[in-house]
């Protein structure tokens, strides 16, 4: 009898486990497309959140409260997340389906979104400086009908993401982007691009010209004032 109670005591508390806070975010989505989740739990640090999928790829996030996932194959697929509060662990856990693409005529690699066939017009992208400490990069089409994810790579080795289509990051002589990536999602075809860009340290900070003194060399000395007269032959008649 003990140990009968034991074991639903124990389903039970699994149960709850996953009933402590409440993962938001559409219970359908379309195999192929971007879907964002929250949750509703508050965390002690702002990357305090481990998340865990199953049938979607994680494209960022992972570590915060927000979580972006593509979704990569249809049936039923599973988010997860523990939180660490200051109050202890909470999990939470949510079932999302996703719809098949109708006859399976765009398969969708996990690995990269890159290896889809992509019509994107993007093939380039600027930047500009917005400030003393800020710059802007933008893509060369301006259009609406994309996605954007720009992924900036500092000398320093810090890394910096962005889902704007125009983004603004940090910028200064000690801290400047050393690679510079964007990544374009189409909607439909539901396929991506990766534009990359690789700037030497000279593209955001100009070497300062070095003036070199030039001085005429006669007879074995140097004339430090003016380098243009002979030095004068100071030695003893």
């Amino acid at each position: 009898m003990k140990k009968n109670l034991l074991f639903i005591l124990s389903i039970l508390s699994g149960s709850l486990c996953f009933a402590q806070c409440t993962i938001l975010g559409n219970d359908m989505v379309r195999q192929g497309s971007r879907a964002s989740f929250s949750v509703s739990a508050t965390a002690q640090c702002d990357d305090c959140y481990t998340w865990k999928t199953t049938g979607f790829q994680i494209m960022d996030n992972k570590m915060s409260n927000t979580l972006s996932v593509l979704a990569t194959e249809a049936g039923s697929a599973k988010i997860s997340v523990t939180i660490l509060t200051a109050t202890g662990t909470k999990e939470c856990e949510k079932t999302v389906s996703v719809e098949s693409v109708k006859g399976d005529s765009v398969a969708i690699a996990k690995d990269s979104l890159s290896a889809i066939p992509c019509k994107i017009p993007i093939k380039d992208f600027l930047d500009v400086k917005v400030g003393t400490n800020m710059i802007s990069f933008f893509p060369d089409v301006n259009s609406s009908d994309y996605d954007y994810k720009w992924t900036i790579v500092y000398n320093t080795g810090e890394i910096k993401m962005s889902d704007e289509k125009i983004p603004q990051f940090p910028f200064s002589e000690m801290m400047f982007p050393a690679t510079v990536r964007l990544q374009s999602f189409s909607r439909y075809p539901i396929c991506s691009q990766i534009l990359n860009k690789t700037y030497p340290q000279e593209y955001w900070i100009p070497k300062k010209p070095v003036i070199i003194e030039q001085r005429r060399y006669e007879q074995g000395n140097f004339d430090k004032t003016n380098p243009s007269v002979p030095a004068k032959n100071n030695a003893k008649k």
